[in-house]
């Protein structure tokens, strides 16, 4: 399979929803995406909607620095409570993956470009706008063993459904 590269300015939150339309418009090419967690923060319902879509050709990387590096370094909102793997998990991407360190991601990244996607591969990184001397990593976040409805998307559309008045 080719592997496509594309070089577009977005704004925060939007390239997740460019790159599904691209690997769905070109199923036969391998895209990777570069997003930031502040970025996917910006645009959660894209998880949801990629695994859906499922596009097979999607690499979705996530680089985890706990702040907006772009606008200053602020905190991202749940900094060190929430787990964007976790999300990409219950959402539906076909294959999550967090790498905390350079040596297991170098190790496995050539496995996981195998497999089939969506498949999101988060890592942390330290801000580009900071020294690693400077940069604080947000505390791990801990294993507490929830595990999402067995129809997660069911339930949604159901409470959403509800919400606008097209069933009781």
């Amino acid at each position: 399979m080719p592997i496509g590269t594309l070089g577009f300015p977005f704004v925060m939150g939007k390239a997740s929803s460019f790159a599904l339309g691209i690997s769905l418009a070109q199923p036969s090419v391998k895209f990777f995406l570069l997003d930031g967690d502040g970025s996917v923060l910006m645009n959660l319902g894209s998880l949801i909607t990629i695994a859906d879509k499922a596009p097979r050709n999607l690499y979705h990387f996530v680089m985890e620095n706990g702040v907006y590096a772009t606008t200053g370094g602020q905190d991202i909102p749940g900094r060190g409570n929430t787990s964007i793997e976790k999300m990409g998990k219950a959402a539906g991407y076909a294959h999550t993956y967090h790498f905390s360190d350079l040596e297991s991601f170098s190790n496995s990244i050539g496995n996981v470009l195998q497999q089939e996607g969506p498949v999101l591969i988060c890592t942390d990184v330290v801000p580009d706008n900071m020294t690693p001397e400077e940069h604080v990593p947000a505390p791990k976040v801990p294993e507490v063993g929830l595990v999402p409805p067995p129809d997660t998307r069911k339930l949604i559309l159901d409470n959403l459904r509800r919400e606008f008045g097209l069933i009781n």
